[in-house]
């Protein structure tokens, strides 16, 4: 029967623990997704097409550490193209690409998880002939 007590006692502080801190402890989250591919279509008012703009093999990706830190990753590969009215064809602006888009926060005062503090985002291309890093404190 002291023994029960005991145990008792001590569920009844880790709850009241929890309760004191206002929530659970956090949890680690991972999210993905991927589609196969998508188009986006501009028309003029005659609806006659001006743009398409085409994303395939997308792979977007969401996490959270049980630190606070958020990161998130896109990559896709996509193409820019134009309709020429007077020839009816639709010509590249842009060839099939490769791009990575990949950002990361996080709120705390110092590096968390290999983060250092403020948002980063980071665009590249796997072909190296892209490179880029905007950070936020």
């Amino acid at each position: 029967e002291l023994q029960e007590a005991g145990q008792q006692q001590q569920h009844a502080d880790k709850a009241s623990q929890a309760a004191d801190e206002g929530s659970p402890p956090p949890r680690a989250l991972q999210l993905s997704l991927s589609v196969g591919k998508t188009n986006v279509l501009l028309r003029n008012l005659l609806r006659t097409p001006i743009l398409e703009l085409e994303a395939s093999k997308i792979n977007l990706g969401l996490s959270q550490e049980a630190c606070g830190v958020r990161r998130c990753f896109a990559y896709l590969t996509t193409s820019l193209w134009s309709y020429n009215q007077s020839l009816e064809v639709w010509e590249p602006i842009l060839e099939p690409w490769q791009l990575l888009l990949h950002a990361d926060t996080n709120p705390n005062p110092a590096a968390s998880a290999g983060i250092a503090s403020g948002t980063w985002l980071e665009v590249s291309s796997p072909h190296g002939c892209m490179h880029a890093t905007l950070a936020q404190a």
